[in-house]
C-alpha cells in the first residue's frame, strides 16, 4: 500500500503492526489458543455465564435458593457481589445485549430477566404459553435479539424475534437448538456490514448448524458433525471467543468456538468446522454452559455446583475483536493524514486520535491536535479520516519510518468505557 506524502515527496506504506499479512490464513493451518484451568468457585447450582468485557467480570446465573446472579473478576476470579432475583425463578442460560443489560433466562415461568449489573434494578419480559423451553438468547446484527426455544417432545424447536420476541420461526423437527452464539465477520464486508452468522447447537443431532442473520432467521444448514452419540451425548452449549486467529485482519475473521457437553466435557476448534479438541480438564464436573472473553474460559457445571475458570494463551498474530477492529488505508493529502475503517462488534460511541511512539504514555509520545468523533453500530463498518501528529511526518523525513498508536475510544449505550489501542508502523 503507498500513496503520495505531498511536500515530502515520497511515498509511505502504512501496516497495522505486523497483521497486514500477504495472504488470509486457513483455519487449518492456525495454531488455537493454549487453555488451562486455573481456577474454581463453587457455586450452588450455577447454569448459566456471560462476559462483560466492558466491567472485565464474569457473571454466573445461580438456581439456588436463592436464585442469585454471581460476579467474579476476571483477573483474579475473586467474587464481586451478586444480585437477587425473584424467589420463584429457576435461573437458565444468559448474555448481555447491545444495550448493555444482562439477559437471563427464567424457565419457571416462561420469562427473561433484563438486569442491570451496575445498578442491581431489573424489567421482566414475559412470553405466551406458546413458549416450551428456552435455552439460550443471541443478540444478531440484523435479526436483532432472539431466543432459542428448545422444543419439548411433541413440537419442534424455534426461534423467537422481533418486537417483544413475539414473532415464531419454527426450526424442522429434526433441529432441537440447545444454545448458540454470533459468529461475526465471516467474508469480507458488504455494503458497510460485517458479514455474519448464528451458530446453534442441534442436540437431536449433535450438528453444528448455521442461521442466516437477517431480519427473519433461516437455516443454512449444517456446519460441522460434533462429538459424541447424537440423542446420548448432546452439546449443550456454544460460544464464539472475540479472539481473532488469522494474522490478515483484512481478511475473514477466525474465531476459537467452544462447545460444552454434559457427557464429555468441553471441546475447540478454530472456526466452526473442525476439527474439534478437546480441552484438558480435571474434576470439572458435568459442563453445562461455556463462556468467555479473549482471555479466560468459564464453564459451569450445575450438578456438582462448580464454575471452573481457564487461561486463554494466545497465539501469535492473534488479537482480540471485543470492541473494535481497525483497518487502515493510505490516502493522499496535506497535511499528513490516513484513513480507513473500523469494524464495530458494539453499538455506541468512539473517538479516534492517534500518538507517536510505541507507547501513548511513552516519553517520546506527541498527541495529535485531530481528535475523530464517531458512531459506531454493532455489525457495521465506520471509515474515517484523521490528521497525524506533526512529530511524524518530521521523523520520517529524518529516519523515514515512524511508529504511531492509534487509541480507540469505546463509549457503550450504558455508558460503559473502554480504550483499545492498536500500533501502526510507517514507512517512507
Amino acid at each position: 500500500m503507498a500513496r503520495k506524502l505531498g511536500s515530502l515527496a515520497a511515498a509511505i506504506a502504512v501496516a497495522f503492526g505486523s497483521l497486514l499479512a500477504a495472504s488470509a490464513a486457513s483455519a487449518k493451518s492456525l495454531s488455537l489458543p493454549v487453555v488451562h484451568q486455573i481456577a474454581q468457585a463453587s457455586v450452588l447450582k450455577p447454569n448459566g455465564v456471560a462476559y462483560d468485557a466492558y466491567a472485565g467480570e464474569v457473571w454466573v446465573s445461580s438456581v439456588g435458593p436463592p436464585p442469585r446472579l454471581y460476579a467474579f473478576s476476571t483477573t483474579d476470579f475473586s467474587p464481586q457481589g451478586h444480585i437477587d432475583l425473584p424467589a420463584d425463578s429457576d435461573l437458565g442460560s444468559m448474555a448481555f445485549g447491545p444495550d448493555g443489560y444482562l439477559y437471563v433466562i427464567d424457565h419457571a415461568h416462561k420469562r427473561v430477566f433484563q438486569v442491570c449489573t451496575e445498578c442491581g434494578d431489573f424489567n421482566v419480559i414475559t412470553f405466551t404459553s406458546d413458549v416450551d423451553f428456552l435455552t439460550d438468547y443471541i443478540d444478531g446484527y440484523r435479526s436483532g435479539p432472539m431466543l432459542l426455544d428448545f422444543g419439548n417432545s411433541f413440537s419442534a424447536g424455534s426461534i423467537w424475534s422481533g418486537a417483544g420476541f413475539m414473532s415464531r420461526i419454527l426450526l424442522p423437527d429434526t433441529i432441537t437448538p440447545n444454545g448458540g452464539g454470533i459468529l461475526p465477520d465471516i467474508a469480507k464486508p458488504a455494503k458497510g456490514r460485517i458479514s455474519d452468522e448464528i451458530l446453534i447447537a442441534d442436540a437431536e443431532n449433535n450438528h453444528l448448524v448455521g442461521i442466516g442473520d437477517t431480519p427473519t432467521p433461516t437455516v443454512l444448514g449444517t456446519i460441522s458433525v460434533l462429538p459424541g452419540n447424537p440423542g446420548l451425548q448432546p452439546p449443550r452449549d456454544v460460544d464464539v471467543n472475540p479472539l481473532n486467529l488469522n494474522p490478515n485482519v483484512a481478511g475473514p475473521a477466525i474465531h476459537p468456538i467452544y462447545v460444552a457437553f454434559p457427557d464429555l466435557g468441553i471441546y475447540e476448534s478454530a472456526g466452526p468446522t473442525g476439527p474439534w479438541i478437546q480441552i484438558p480438564t480435571s474434576n470439572i464436573g458435568r459442563p453445562t454452559q461455556v463462556a468467555s472473553d479473549c482471555d479466560t474460559v468459564g464453564a459451569t457445571s450445575f450438578s456438582q455446583n462448580l464454575v471452573t475458570f481457564f487461561d486463554v494463551t494466545q497465539p501469535k498474530g492473534s488479537h482480540c475483536e471485543d470492541f473494535v477492529e481497525l483497518l487502515l488505508k493510505p490516502s493522499s493529502g496535506t497535511p499528513l493524514s490516513f484513513g480507513g475503517a473500523l469494524k464495530a462488534y458494539v453499538t455506541g460511541g468512539g473517538k479516534i486520535e492517534a500518538v507517536l511512539g510505541e507507547s501513548s504514555r511513552s516519553a517520546s509520545a506527541v498527541e495529535s491536535k485531530s481528535r475523530k468523533k464517531l458512531r459506531l453500530t454493532a455489525g457495521k463498518v465506520t471509515k474515517f479520516k484523521i490528521k497525524l501528529p506533526s512529530a511524524v511526518a518530521a521523523a520520517l523525513r529524518i529516519k523515514h519510518k515512524a511508529i504511531i498508536t492509534v487509541k480507540i475510544k469505546v463509549t457503550g449505550r450504558a455508558g460503559q468505557r473502554a480504550t483499545v489501542i492498536r500500533r501502526v508502523r510507517i514507512r517512507s
